[in-house]
């Protein structure tokens, strides 16, 4: 298997330039979707991505690891709120009133070797960064021993500090993940992302149809 990602990693990086020069990011779908989620913690603040799944009811979908108990979250200085947590696959649903920004349409279920397109306030950014690559794997565990467990999906690029929660899309701007990590120190998988598994964002999807 690792002889087999190693492969896949170094081909990634023999013709990703000739495929960005071939594509156009669809920033124009994705980006109108994206907020910028401002944490404070016993004082301390950072932030995290969120992005719009439902526009009328103000439906966002961000990172669990972003909506800890402690935090105080905020969007421009407007009040969120946290309506589910699913701390196990890692994903929030949450709401933030003053924001009915339009909302990601959920793209097909991906393949291996497609592109993937990560999105997110990267730490320090004036602005909403983006990541081109490919996806390595539909599901396996990047964590090896860290506290957060279980299968993600796993991209050949890396993402920054601040993106997580952000959109993950196909190369036509669906929506099918969401940034979780970048790569893990002293693993394998240092050079590379990890996001949530696809059927556990089109769940979060239609689960958010019933919230009133």
């Amino acid at each position: 298997m690792r002889v087999f990602l190693t492969a896949c990693f170094a081909a990634f990086l023999t013709f990703t330039p000739n495929l960005i020069a071939r594509s156009i990011v669809p920033t124009e779908r994705v980006l109108p979707s994206i907020v910028k989620l401002t944490i404070d913690s016993y004082g301390r603040t950072g932030h995290c991505t969120a992005f719009s799944i439902n526009q009328l009811k103000a439906l966002y979908l961000t990172a669990g690891h972003c909506v800890e108990p402690t935090y105080t979250l905020s969007v421009d200085g407007f009040p969120v709120t946290v309506l589910k947590v699913d701390s196990t696959q890692d994903i929030a649903l949450i709401r933030i009133l003053r924001f009915h920004k339009p909302a990601l349409k959920l793209g097909e279920s991906p393949n291996v070797g497609e592109i993937m397109i990560g999105f997110g306030w990267g730490m320090d950014a004036p602005s909403i960064m983006f990541f081109p690559g490919y996806i390595i794997s539909l599901a396996l565990d990047p964590f090896q021993g860290y506290e957060l467990q279980g299968l993600r999906m796993i991209f050949s690029t890396n993402f920054m500090p601040g993106m997580s929660g952000g959109p993950i899309t196909n190369g036509d701007g669906r929506l099918i993940s969401l940034v979780q990590c970048g790569g893990m120190p002293g693993s394998f998988y240092h050079l590379v992302g990890c996001g949530a598994r696809y059927t556990y964002i089109a769940r979060m999807i239609n689960e958010c149809q019933s919230v009133k």
